[in-house]
C-alpha cells in the first residue's frame, strides 16, 4: 500500500443547475475543485436527501432496479461458519477444488519457490465495481488473503473522493453505512488471485446508502482514469433494469472500456429466468452487452435427491436443476451471442469472508460462511483471468525483461481450451474453468513466444 495517507480528487461543471444536481461530467486528468456556493449547493441537496427519501433524485438518479446478484445469510453446507481457513488458503474446499484451485497451490512446476498461495507474481490489476468496504473490511482482505487495495473511490455530498487507505475512510467518515457484499466479493476473488490490486469503485445501492456512483457513473470514471492505475480485468456483480432510450450512453462507456483491452465480467443473476427479456422491453444491463462476459453458477456436489425437499444441489448442473435449491441462478440466449452465457464456476454453497467484522476465530482472522449467488461465480472467473495474466507473464519473463499485453481475443481462448465444455449450453455456456489447467496454458503460450529462435526458425521443445 502506498505510503500516502489519502488523495481527493474533486469533479464539477463549469455550471451548475439546482435541477440537475449530481448529473456528472467527468474531465479526463483534470482536476477542478468545487467552490464554496457549488459546495454549498451540493451539501443542501445532500442533506435534503439524507433526511428525506423521497428528496432522493434531487440528489443523484439512483439505479431504482439496482440488484445485488446475490444471497446472503443463509445457512451453509453444514455448519454456520467454516471450521478453519486451511481448506480455503490449500484450496481444497470441495468448491475451490471442483475448479482445480488445490492442484494450482500445489504444483510448482511452472513457479518453482513462488508459492501462488502467497500471492501472484505479476503487477495484475482488477477494478471491482461493488458496495463499498469498511475500514475492518480492507484490513482483513489484506490480512488474510494479500489483497492489495491501491486505490479506493467513492462519492460524497462535495465530490470524488479516491484514497489509498482504509483509516481515511474512518476519518473523513466515509464508511459504507450499506455494506457487506463488496467485502465479501473480494474474499471470493482473493481465494484464487492472492496478492491481486485492487482498485475499488463504490456503487450507490439503496436508500440509506449515502455514498457511491451509480453505474453510469463509474463507467465514465473508468474510462476516464482505468489507464493511469493499469486496470486488466473489471468486475460487476450487479445488474440494471434500463429500457433502450438508456442503452446508447452505457454502451459506449462499456465500447471505450472493451477498447482498451479491459477484460469485463460480470453475475448473471440469480432470478432463475431469462435477464434479458421483459414485457416492457427492458432488460438487465451489462449482461446483455456484447462487450461484458456473463458468469452463472454450477453445482459442484450433490446433497440429497431430486424428491427432497431440504435439496441444495445437484453436481454438474446449473444451479437451479435442484427444485428446491437456494440458488437458482439466471441465463441468457439458447444459442451463443452476445447475451447468453459464457461459463459458470460455482455459486452455490460456496466459502466467503462473512460480510460482520464481528465474528472472528481464536487467531483472530474474520470468520468465512458458505453463501450462495452468482456474485460468487463471476469472481471465480475473473480470478482465473488474473492467474492467467500472471501465467502468461511467468512464461515469458523468463527468456524476456518485459511482457506484452495479453489481448481479450487470447484470453478468451485460453478460457475456452480450460474449460469443462465443448459445446456451448444455454444455462452452463462453455463449462467451468479449471484454473490450473488456465495457468499452464498461459504459461506455455507466453513462454513459447518469449522463447529464443535457433536458425531456421524451430522453436523450443514444447513444455
Amino acid at each position: 500500500m502506498k505510503n500516502m495517507m489519502g488523495l481527493m480528487f474533486f469533479y464539477s461543471k463549469k455550471i451548475l443547475k439546482f435541477a440537475l444536481i449530481f448529473n456528472i461530467l467527468f474531465f479526463s486528468n483534470f482536476i477542478i475543485p468545487l467552490t464554496s456556493s457549488q459546495a454549498l449547493i451540493y451539501r443542501t441537496s445532500y442533506d435534503l436527501f439524507k433526511n428525506n427519501s423521497a428528496n432522493k433524485n434531487s440528489y443523484r438518479v439512483l439505479d431504482d432496479n439496482l440488484r445485488l446478484t446475490q444471497k446472503n445469510w443463509l445457512k451453509n453446507r453444514y455448519d454456520v461458519y467454516v471450521n478453519n481457513l486451511s481448506s480455503i488458503l490449500d484450496g481444497s474446499d470441495p468448491a475451490l477444488n471442483y475448479f482445480g484451485l488445490k492442484t494450482y497451490f500445489a504444483d510448482d512446476y511452472y513457479w518453482g519457490d513462488n508459492d501462488k498461495r502467497n500471492g501472484i507474481n505479476n503487477n495484475v490489476v482488477i477494478a471491482v465495481l461493488d458496495d463499498g468496504l469498511k475500514l475492518e473490511d480492507w484490513l482483513d482482505l489484506e490480512n488474510t488473503l494479500n489483497i492489495n487495495i491501491m486505490w479506493y473511490a467513492t462519492y460524497s455530498s462535495i465530490g470524488i473522493h479516491v484514497v489509498d487507505s482504509p483509516y481515511y475512510l474512518r476519518d473523513n467518515h466515509l464508511e459504507e453505512a450499506y455494506a457487506g457484499h463488496g467485502v465479501t466479493v473480494l474474499s471470493t476473488l482473493g481465494t484464487i488471485a492472492r496478492g491481486i490490486n485492487v482498485v475499488f469503485i463504490d456503487l450507490l445501492f439503496a436508500e440509506n446508502d449515502y455514498f457511491g456512483f451509480t453505474l453510469d457513473e463509474a463507467f465514465k470514471f473508468l474510462v476516464d482514469n482505468g489507464d493511469k492505475w493499469g486496470i486488466d480485468i473489471v468486475l460487476v456483480t450487479t445488474s440494471v433494469k434500463v429500457n433502450n432510450n438508456r442503452i446508447p450512453a452505457m454502451e459506449r462507456n462499456s465500447s471505450a472500456l472493451f477498447d482498451k483491452n479491459y477484460f469485463m465480467v460480470v453475475s448473471s443473476g440469480n432470478a432463475g429466468n431469462k435477464y434479458n427479456t421483459y414485457s416492457d422491453g427492458s432488460y438487465f444491463y451489462p449482461q446483455k452487452s456484447p462487450y461484458w462476459f456473463t458468469v452463472s453458477s454450477i453445482d459442484y456436489e450433490d446433497i440429497g435427491n431430486y424428491f427432497d425437499t431440504d435439496l441444495y444441489s445437484k453436481k454438474n448442473e446449473w444451479s437451479g436443476t435442484a427444485r428446491s435449491s437456494y440458488l437458482s441462478a439466471s441465463w441468457g440466449d439458447t444459442s451463443y451471442s452476445a447475451s447468453s452465457i459464457d461459463w459458470v464456476m460455482p455459486g452455490n454453497q460456496v466459502p466467503t469472508m462473512l460480510s460482520s467484522p464481528s465474528y472472528r476465530y481464536d487467531n483472530n482472522l474474520r470468520k468465512w460462511e458458505f453463501s450462495c449467488g452468482t456474485s460468487y461465480s463471476s469472481p471465480y472467473l475473473a480470478g482465473v483471468v488474473a492467474v492467467i495474466l500472471d501465467g502468461y507473464m511467468d512464461g515469458y519473463l523468463a527468456f524476456q525483461k518485459t511482457a506484452p499485453i495479453l489481448t481479450i481475443s487470447k484470453i478468451k481462448q485460453i478460457l475456452l481450451s480450460a474449460s469443462s465444455l465443448s459445446d456451448f449450453n444455454y444455462l452452463l455456456g462453455y463449462g467451468f474453468v479449471n484454473v490450473h489447467d488456465a495457468y499452464s496454458l498461459a504459461y506455455k503460450q507466453g513462454y513459447l513466444e518469449a522463447a529464443p529462435r535457433p536458425p531456421g526458425g524451430i522453436g523450443p521443445s514444447p513444455l
